[in-house]
């Protein structure tokens, strides 16, 4: 249906669309929620880039593009996973901590679809709700991201 969807109106007008369903009813997910508004308050795609960059990935010698380089290795995407976690305890609503979050479920998500590992301690029962909300939230390329960590994680 999504891509039936895609096909008909476009990326951009469903991922409107999407936002505002979500809006209405709420995620659920205060971050995924405060990630749409942001979203839509921006009018483009690549602020979350910069912002993961910026906030999260800074000092690490690394920058968004792990996550979805397919030659990076599992030890790097520890690493961002560990710098994410360092922003998730910033103040409850804080953009750096709703990036920390993002940023470690795209980590998580990444390790899973790459080399099968779980590198989180979290059970997989809290990690995908995230994942499957991050998937419909998330800007291209790193919808893919979130749901490609779906399939492994869901085993």
């Amino acid at each position: 249906m999504t891509d039936e969807l895609r096909t008909m109106i476009g990326d951009d007008d469903l991922r409107r669309a999407k936002s505002l369903l979500r809006a209405s009813l709420g995620s659920g997910l205060g971050f995924v929620d405060r990630l749409l508004d942001r979203t839509g308050r921006e009018g483009n795609r690549t602020w979350i880039l910069r912002d993961i960059d910026a906030l999260v990935l800074a000092g690490t010698g690394h920058d968004h593009r792990a996550l979805s380089d397919p030659s990076a290795p599992l030890a790097t995407l520890q690493v961002i996973k560990e710098a994410a976690k360092r922003r998730m305890r910033a103040e409850r609503g804080s953009m750096e901590r709703t990036i920390g979050l993002v940023t470690y479920y795209l980590a998580v998500a990444a390790a899973a679809q790459r080399f099968g590992e779980l590198i989180s301690s979290q059970k997989t029962s809290d990690l995908l709700p995230a994942l499957r909300e991050l998937a419909h939230a998330l800007p291209a390329p790193l919808d893919r991201l979130a749901a490609g960590g779906l399939g492994p994680l869901e085993r």
